[in-house]
């Protein structure tokens, strides 16, 4: 069973960019348990981008919520005699579990594209899907793969593995990430041209748009400027930015979203980050924060 903190933060070792899930129990030695602020402090690790993003208020998205609770409640019928109370927890373990099924089919589909893709860059053992893929995820994942086939996504550096799935911690922001893919895309015209990319899967309704929320991209945004080094300062200029956006309800229905200005995503990513550290959780981890003695983690 993976670990995962009730609001889906991300924790990162600021020396090694390494996802930390767990961190070792003290009252109960042998045990594990998904990090806190308060753990942080202690190892050293580093928020997820997304965390910081999360202090933007994005209309949109708590509309998207609010939404699946009300549905939720039309789904359930109440039981003769249910308290309030009791029918309201049902609402929202209800709106909870789509929610659920929703995330785990975009986790399925991102664990399938990374082994598509690592086959295709010809780092993998040959290509399989993965064990938890649902027949009824095979509509999906063809379309999916003739799509990555059509815009002939590359490594920068043939038999890389770098670009897929790899994570990284910058200690001078104060924030970590983990990257669906950095590569070579053909964005049409014959032109390729190098990218970060994040997939996103959405619940779509026929004829009417995707949903584009401002965290993606500042999510993209902060992927590039994060994890640039001197070594690729100057290929990271000349770099766009890339949700790839995969329909949960219209097997064939993909999108590309290119997201432009990227001064600007990064000057709010900043803002939000600012925000993480001033008012939010990093609240108790900022002031001295480079200056600890920091721990290795070893939750093995």
């Amino acid at each position: 069973m993976p670990y995962v903190s009730e609001d889906g933060s991300h924790w990162y070792d600021r020396r090694t960019g390494q996802p930390v899930d767990v961190v070792p129990m003290k009252t109960r030695p042998g045990e594990v348990k998904v990090p806190t602020a308060k753990d942080a402090r202690e190892y050293g690790l580093l928020p997820g981008c997304t965390s910081v993003t999360r202090m933007l208020k994005e209309g949109g998205l708590d509309r998207w919520i609010i939404d699946q609770h009300i549905k939720a409640a039309l789904r359930l019928t109440r039981a003769p005699g249910e308290a309030d109370n009791e029918f309201a927890k049902r609402i929202v373990v209800e709106a909870r579990d789509y929610s659920e099924k929703a995330a785990n089919f975009g986790s399925r589909m991102h664990s399938n594209i990374e082994l598509y893709l690592k086959d295709k860059w010809g780092i993998g053992e040959g290509y399989t899907v993965s064990d938890d893929t649902l027949p009824s995820d095979w509509p999906y994942l063809w379309e999916v793969q003739k799509w990555l086939d059509a815009h002939e996504i590359r490594p920068e550096d043939e038999g890389s593995p770098m670009g897929l799935e790899f994570s990284f911690a910058n200690a001078e922001y104060g924030y970590g990430a983990r990257v669906d893919c950095r590569g070579m895309i053909d964005i049409g015209e014959g032109t390729r041209r190098r990218a970060y990319i994040d997939w996103k899967t959405q619940a779509t309704t026929p004829g009417k748009p995707f949903n584009h929320w401002p965290g993606h991209g500042m999510q993209l945004i902060s992927h590039l400027r994060g994890a640039s080094t001197e070594e690729t300062e100057e290929k990271d200029k000349d770099t766009v930015l890339l949700n790839i956006l995969i329909s949960s309800t219209e097997p064939g229905r993909i999108e590309p979203f290119l997201w432009l200005d990227q001064d600007r995503q990064w000057e709010g990513f900043r803002h939000c980050l600012g925000l993480y550290y001033m008012y939010g959780p990093g609240k108790a981890l900022k002031s001295d924060l480079d200056s600890l003695e920091m721990d290795e983690v070893d939750a093995t």
